[in-house]
């Protein structure tokens, strides 16, 4: 998932321009005292909850692969905030509002506000699937920030979409991506359509894209996008289609030889590159045997964004239940669980009362760490039955998971590979081919 800058360089989809515009930022002097006080448990950085895998990997420099692990702190080398913070931000004006919205015109205008160029030479709308999930990714954001989004309604033709000054709009196209990219925050959008504007690769091309539900890759993928939308960039030197060499052919990017320090990896940031294994975790549902991918920004992303925006301190300040039983005001339903279901992965942000956590459907046993910034763990193998809990479960069982869960069934080949780790012996069938980037 790459970042395009204001200065596209027509005819060549990996160029990547630096950002060339600035912008001001409202004082929000309500998250102020918040910000100033917020710490996270250890002087490494990372969570207490996983400080001492980290150390097994630190011990092991063929698992770590010499990357440093990265502290807090303030916007200097060295910070996480410095990897993830792009430098640039929208300006929410005096009223503090971000306002989005999907182009629904005949044409989309791409680089230099022409149809015919670009990305609006491959332009179609999004679905209704597709926009009740960016509605999902965008909620995601305003849950942390102290501005507030606002969708706007979009006027039809290409006059009305060249002038239109929201500062956010997403839209497919099959001449751009091969899996997504979006502009930098820029200049005012009078007469020009690129900065935080988000291209999806239509999913009738990359079907990954049509994969919306919590925990699948097209979520992730629109979370992703509006990151960069608000200024964050991947967490190392690294964009789809960098061609370093200069041979013509993409460059393979992975996490031993891109990644910067340990914590690139999407346990801890959305805009990471890499899959949360790299660092230590293992978030596969092995009651319908798939990986399963973050469903909201993650806890690094929390910090940096907090950090340009000022934190949202209205988010869910009542008393509120997340999980099984979850209590109204918990809108997104990657938190709010029901029996059967595949798990999800996501990262809570809560302004205020007594909350819970409530894991009362599972019938495995759960790690729950509360503090600010750790890692829990619930579900697992059997979560749902409690003659299987904590077994591996046969390809036909799965396979029921499966169908109750309306997920297509498994192949015995991809069995195999979960469970016997044979990836040389993949028959095609790898996460890869499933629209999944391990």
């Amino acid at each position: 998932m790459s970042i395009k800058q204001k200065l596209q360089i027509l005819n060549d989809d990996y160029a990547e321009v630096r950002p060339i515009v600035s912008g001001g930022l409202t004082p929000l002097t309500d998250a102020a005292t918040f910000n100033a006080s917020f710490n996270w448990e250890t002087s490494s950085g990372l969570p207490t909850h996983i400080q001492s895998l980290v150390s097994d990997y630190l011990n092991n420099e063929t698992l770590i692969r010499d990357k440093p692990v990265l502290p807090e702190g303030a916007n200097v080398p060295g910070t996480v905030s410095w990897q993830l913070d792009a430098g640039v931000a929208i300006d929410p004006g005096a009223d503090n509002i971000i306002t989005w919205g999907f182009f629904d015109g005949k044409h989309y205008t791409g680089v230099n506000n022409s149809p015919f160029l670009g990305e609006g030479q491959g332009y179609a709308p999004f679905s209704p699937a597709q926009k009740a999930a960016a509605r999902v990714a965008i909620h995601n954001w305003d849950d942390l920030i102290a501005p507030t989004f606002q969708e706007q309604p979009f006027g039809p033709g290409v006059k009305t979409w060249a002038q239109n000054s929201t500062d956010i709009l997403l839209a497919n196209t099959t001449t751009g991506p091969a899996q997504a990219w979006a502009y930098y925050p820029g200049s005012n959008h009078q007469y020009e359509r690129l900065s935080s504007d988000v291209w999806i690769a239509d999913p009738r091309v990359n079907g990954s894209n049509g994969q919306l539900d919590p925990g699948f890759y097209g979520l992730q993928t629109l979370n992703h996008e509006l990151g960069h939308t608000l200024g964050l960039s991947h967490p190392g030197n690294y964009n789809f289609g960098d061609d370093s060499d200069g041979d013509g052919i993409p460059d393979p990017i992975n996490y031993s030889t891109d990644a910067e320090y340990f914590q690139d990896s999407n346990q801890f940031s959305i805009m990471s590159y890499f899959d949360s294994f790299e660092t230590g975790a293992q978030n596969v549902d092995w009651n319908v045997m798939r990986f399963v991918y973050p469903s909201t920004p993650m806890v690094d992303d929390v910090y940096v964004i907090q950090q340009k925006y000022g934190a949202d301190m209205t988010t869910r300040t009542g008393d509120t239940t997340y999980g099984f039983n979850a209590t109204g005001d918990v809108w997104n339903p990657a938190m709010s669980f029901h029996s059967g279901e595949m798990l999800t992965i996501f990262t809570i942000w809560d302004a205020g009362g007594n909350d819970t956590l409530d894991l009362s459907g599972y019938y495995t046993p759960s790690v729950i760490d509360l503090r600010e910034g750790a890692y829990s763990s619930a579900g697992g193998a059997g979560a749902y039955d409690p003659d299987l809990a904590g077994t591996q479960l046969t390809l036909a069982q799965i396979n029921a998971n499966n169908a109750g869960a309306g997920l297509p069934a498994r192949t015995e080949r991809l069995y195999h590979i979960y469970f016997d780790g044979n990836w040389s012996d993949d028959g095609g069938e790898t996460f890869v081919n499933e629209g999944q980037s391990w």
